[in-house]
Parts: C-alpha cells; sequence; structure tokens
C-alpha cells in the first residue's frame, strides 16, 4: 500500500489575471517544466511517461520504484472526511501511549475508537443535512435491509 498525495496549483475563482494563471498552470503542467519541478523538489513526475533525462538526471537511486508505487492500483489518499486530521492526531498519541507503555495497546485503541466514532458521527450528520435527507433515507434503507 502507497500514501498517494499531491501537489496542486489553484487559481482564486475572483483572480484578476485569469488568462495568465491558466497559461502558467498549462506551462507549468507541461511535461519540461513539470518534470523541472518535481526534479527540484526531489519527486517522481506525476506524468504517466517522463523523458529518459528525467531518470538520469533524478538524485535518488530509487525513484523509478517510487514512480511505480505511486501509479499502482494500491496506491491511496487521504479520505476525504472532515475527521481526518483529528483521527491522525488521535493514532499519534494512541501509538505515543503505547511505545511509551503507559498503556496497552487494547485499551488505548479502544479509546482512539470511541473518540474517533463519535467525531465520525458528527461528521457524518452535518454532510447528511448538507445534502438533504438523501443521506438519512440510504442509510434508512441500509437498517431496513439489514432487518
Amino acid at each position: 500500500m502507497t500514501n498517494a498525495e499531491a501537489d496542486m496549483l489553484v487559481m482564486p475563482k475572483d483572480s484578476k489575471h485569469r488568462e495568465e494563471a491558466f497559461a502558467f498552470i498549462r506551462y507549468v503542467s507541461s511535461q519540461k517544466p513539470l518534470e523541472k519541478l518535481a526534479l527540484g523538489q526531489r519527486k517522481f513526475s506525476p506524468l504517466r511517461e517522463v523523458s529518459e533525462e528525467f531518470w538520469q538526471k533524478h538524485p535518488h537511486p530509487y525513484i523509478r520504484l517510487f514512480q511505480r508505487l505511486g501509479q499502482s492500483p494500491n496506491a491511496w489518499s487521504v479520505p476525504k472526511s472532515g475527521v481526518w486530521n483529528e483521527y491522525l492526531r488521535e493514532m499519534v498519541n494512541g501509538v505515543d501511549l503505547i511505545q511509551n507503555l503507559t498503556q496497552a495497546p487494547g485499551p488505548s485503541l479502544n479509546q482512539v475508537e470511541l473518540r474517533i466514532q463519535a467525531s465520525l458521527d458528527r461528521d457524518r450528520m452535518i454532510t447528511s443535512r448538507r445534502e438533504g435527507t438523501r443521506a438519512s433515507v440510504e442509510a434508512e434503507t441500509v437498517r431496513s435491509a439489514a432487518k
């Protein structure tokens, strides 16, 4: 499994120089500038195919491996959830307690689960309100089918 994150260029919706911004994004997204940017950041290119020059100039000896991992079907990105950062903090705290021998793994992870489940339920409620009753109807359908 590989965590695949993304760097993005964005343009504010009220940009005063929209055409110039689009031109810049088009330029930076083309192969040669994108490879140059990736080399400067010591990252792999997001392009499916890169130049042989990119591979030769890249300082990391395993960059081809990282490129393949990032494009594999097992690559994943941070879930689109309002509680992801909170979950990450709780997991780090839970693991710290375990590593410092302050708490056993079972109780530590149970605490994380209880805290995050409450946050996840709250996030789902907010999302369903935002989407109207659609999410509530779908949840009721699932509950009815399970009976």
